[in-house]
């Protein structure tokens, strides 16, 4: 794949077509293993609203990505809001799934309520709050939800009970069953009974934030223009590069780039995403060797050891990856084909699909 982006990438820029940004930072939330829900926070701070993310609200997410399942606005909660074992005969309450039974849970357990930390999370606040852009209504915005959410989380305890006050009434008003599993999950997880094994606890919760400033109508922060705004930001840091064990080291000396035949600064971890949304929702890597995959890196070809690449070459090269699969060329320069795999989601049988470019 690698050879043909980078025709893909000198046809591209011979032709004067300008590229879309790309960052190894820069990502989209995984969404198929998780229970997710969707925070809009207020211009004055505070939770305006929690509720199950919509499907139809999935193509325009993005996300900052730091080390292992580390994202930001999207943030994966580390416990439920309430602490409930296994054997605890309470299950058996709230078997029978209303927003009467889940209500009557969290308020006889509001005492309760478990401190939630997002230490990780907040760091990448702090990272969007260092950032600086001409367009200064779109990073204003952004400064703005950076603050508002470090206010939020500042005391774990106190992040906890704002998010049990939102569920609440997040049931309180919810008429339609099917959301109550993930707000059940948000609660107290989810109980999993298997035959021959002991029922266990299992927590899977992904919440999505989004920002609603006091002069607009919806949220801000998944349009285009911020998505620009913040690839732009990130591609302005000066970048460290990060060492296997977790310590930073500068940027490798430059060396010869195989594509280039020239010496280069290389890339020296994984390549950015790409993905061909709506059709291929999960994002990938034109190569894929996974340091933290021990197969990968016993024989030292994990990122980009295997291949030396220059930095920004990498970057251009899955940049014009992610131009001719933009949504605005389908079926221009890219289109949807079934590939003959069918999985089962949700109890309904679907055939997968993959993109041909051209």
């Amino acid at each position: 794949m690698l050879s043909e982006l980078y025709h893909i990438a000198k046809n591209l820029s011979h032709q004067g077509q300008q590229k879309r940004l790309v960052h190894a930072d820069f990502g989209e939330p995984g969404l198929s293993t998780r229970s997710n829900l969707y925070l809009l926070l207020g211009g004055d701070g505070e939770i305006v609203k929690l509720e199950v993310l919509q499907t139809s609200e999935t193509i325009s997410l993005w996300t900052l990505k730091k080390g292992n399942f580390k994202f930001f606005p999207a943030a994966r909660m580390p416990k439920p809001l309430i602490a409930l074992p296994a054997n605890d005969p309470r299950w058996n309450e709230i078997k029978t799934l209303t927003p009467q039974t889940l209500r009557a849970l969290l308020s006889a357990q509001i005492h309760a309520v478990q401190p939630i930390d997002v230490h990780h999370e907040r760091k990448q606040a702090e990272r969007i709050s260092d950032w600086r852009h001409v367009d200064q209504a779109t990073i204003g915005n952004l400064h703005a939800f950076a603050a508002h959410f470090l206010h939020l989380t500042m005391d774990a305890k106190t992040f906890g009970t704002k998010l049990s006050v939102a569920l609440d009434y997040a049931l309180q008003h919810n008429r339609d069953g099917k959301v109550l599993k993930p707000l059940q999950a948000l609660l107290c997880g989810t109980l999993k009974e298997s035959k021959n094994k002991p029922p266990e606890v299992e927590f899977n919760v992904q919440i999505i934030f989004d920002y609603l400033p006091k002069s607009e109508i919806a949220g801000v922060l998944y349009s285009s223009k911020m998505k620009q705004v913040v690839l732009e930001c990130l591609n302005s840091e000066q970048t460290v590069a990060p060492k296997k064990g977790g310590k930073a080291m500068a940027i490798q000396a430059e060396r010869n780039c195989a594509f280039e035949g020239v010496r280069l600064v290389l890339l020296d971890g994984p390549y950015p995403d790409w993905s061909a949304q709506p059709v291929i929702s999960k994002a990938f890597k034109p190569f894929s060797k996974f340091s933290d995959a021990p197969c990968n890196y016993r024989y030292h070809v994990a990122d980009s050891n295997g291949f030396p690449i220059g930095a920004e070459i990498a970057k251009e090269l899955v940049a014009a990856g992610c131009t001719i699969t933009s949504p605005e060329l389908r079926n221009k320069t890219w289109r949807s084909l079934r590939n003959g795999k069918f999985d089962i989601r949700n109890g309904k049988k679907t055939e997968a699909r993959d993109v041909l470019s051209a």
